[in-house]
Formats: structure tokens, C-alpha cells, sequence
């Protein structure tokens, strides 16, 4: 991050805010992820190369010899052009610099400190404790009420946890349709229209951040969902039996809360009953 040093105000060239100091990026403070090309055209789960972890450091070894070997020796650091703090310019492992990929690009030369309208909506986050998967759909909608009372957030006691069970489809726990408001977070920086979280198709910004306005900039930043569809309700072997067990023997379906792109729900990928996945607490 050194080249972008006395810069500040970062937004996309649609005018949506990105982050305002350097320092805000590298202690992951990203207001919406850079999907947005020089066009207009927008960009989805698309490899961009880094060369840097999330933090702004230089990933060591990873920079394709600094740009100037593109053979399949070598390797350089990627991030994600629908990632968030966790993943958008480190996604974990380092890529084979004889691939195709895309590059941010920073004007340097404006200054002036960024200001934000906070979007009005319902609120959502991402909980900064771990679910205890043996607590039950109940037990999780009291883990979002309990952080949004800690927080003072408004309407704290009527938060419910976007996780799907056996039986319940997790759409269905919320009012989602196209006259409904939109869901916001702690930042006032919007997340999606209603319709948009009920069909689970990509976000404007990320559920990346937690009530106490903290952002998620662990890798990946698992949550658990339940079910691929969250119209759709999940089964046994997809909710830790109804959220029931700790017993790493079953599992649960994951997305993760650093991507705006459907990944943010169904990542396709599941993971042991009982490991310290956070979930989404959304206003009903």
C-alpha cells in the first residue's frame, strides 16, 4: 500500500465508496468491494492479481518475481473482485503466474476525506462469537439478539438468524419481498434489496461487518447457512441435524460473509458439526 500513500476518498467509478484512508484498507475497513471496471461493466468472482495480503503487506514470494516472469514456475498472490476485507486482494494461496487475471487500479491524486449517507434499511451482521452448533434455531436467534443488545442497535430483541433447519426454508423467516426495505449494515454502507437476500443471488455490498461495527478480516469469514437455496429449506445432513450436535461426524452447509457474489450464501462446501462458524442476524 506504500504506492498509495497521502491518497484518500477511494470510491468505484459508479461513485460508490470503496474506503477513505489508506490505513482504513489495510485494517480492512472496506466499505463495498471493486467490482466495477473503468466502464461500468461489473465484475463477479473474477481473480485479480495482488501480489499483498489483505493487510497491504507484500506477500512474500508471491509476486510473479515482481511482474516480470509470467511462467508456470512461478507463482504470485491473488485477491477477488467480489471479496470484501477477507478476500479482496488475498484469497489464501498463491496462483501460477502463467495465468490471465485482472489488476486493481488507484488514483493517487485526491485527498479529500470521504464522506458516506447512511442507506436506510433494516440492519444486518455477521456475529463476531461462534455459533454453538448444538443450540438449537432458537439458541441462534438469541446469540443475534444478544450481540445487537450489546451494541444498542435498534429493534435489538426482534433479530433472527438467517439459518435454514430441516423443515424451514431460511427466506422464510423474514419479510422479503420487492416492497420491502433493504437490508443495511452498522455502517449504513446498503447490502442488497430484500429480493436480492431471498433469492441469494449477489449483493451490492457484503454482510462483512458485526454489530460493533468491527469487520470480519479473517480469511473467508465462514458462516453457516444450512441450505443451498434460502428458499429452500435444508435436511439433517446439511443443518448439524437441526443445529442439534456438536459431533464433528455431521455437518452443515457454509457460505462466506467476505463475498458479494452468491458465495456469500452457498459456497458449496460444508464443514464438521461443532468448528466456529459465525452466522447472519438480520432485522424480520
Amino acid at each position: 500500500m506504500d504506492r498509495l500513500s497521502g491518497a484518500r476518498g477511494f470510491v468505484r467509478p459508479d461513485g460508490q465508496p470503496f474506503a477513505d484512508q489508506v490505513s482504513d484498507i489495510t485494517e480492512g475497513h472496506i466499505l463495498n468491494p471493486l467490482t466495477i471496471d473503468e466502464t461500468g461493466t461489473v465484475h463477479l468472482a473474477e481473480n485479480v492479481w495482488t501480489g499483498t495480503t489483505n493487510a497491504g503487506v507484500v506477500s512474500s514470494g508471491n509476486t510473479c518475481n515482481t511482474w516480470l516472469d509470467n511462467t508456470e514456475g512461478t507463482v504470485g498472490e491473488q485477491g477477488i473482485s467480489s471479496g470484501g476485507p477477507a478476500a479482496w486482494s488475498d484469497l489464501g494461496g498463491a496462483s501460477s503466474c502463467n495465468s490471465y487475471a485482472h489488476i486493481y487500479c488507484f488514483d493517487v491524486s485526491h485527498m479529500k476525506t470521504l464522506t458516506i449517507t447512511p442507506a436506510t434499511g433494516r440492519i444486518a451482521f455477521v456475529t463476531e462469537a461462534a455459533f454453538d452448533t448444538s443450540a438449537g434455531l432458537s439458541g441462534a436467534d438469541a446469540q443475534c439478539q444478544n450481540e445487537a443488545a450489546a451494541q444498542s442497535l435498534p429493534n435489538a430483541s426482534t433479530f433472527l438468524a438467517l439459518l435454514a433447519t430441516s423443515t424451514q426454508a431460511p427466506a422464510s423467516r423474514f419479510t422479503l419481498t420487492s416492497s420491502s426495505m433493504p437490508y443495511v449494515r452498522p455502517d449504513g454502507i446498503k447490502i442488497a434489496n430484500a429480493l436480492a437476500i431471498a433469492s441469494g443471488s449477489a449483493l451490492q455490498s457484503g454482510i462483512w461487518q458485526h454489530a460493533d461495527g468491527s469487520y470480519v478480516t479473517a480469511l473467508g469469514g465462514t458462516v453457516w447457512t444450512g441450505s443451498t437455496l434460502l428458499s429452500s429449506a435444508g435436511t439433517l445432513a446439511t443443518t448439524c441435524r437441526d443445529w442439534s450436535t456438536l459431533n464433528g461426524a455431521n455437518v452443515g452447509s457454509l457460505g462466506e460473509s467476505s463475498l458479494v457474489d452468491p458465495g456469500w450464501w452457498a459456497t458449496g462446501g460444508s464443514s464438521s458439526c461443532g468448528d466456529p462458524w459465525s452466522i447472519y442476524c438480520l432485522e424480520p
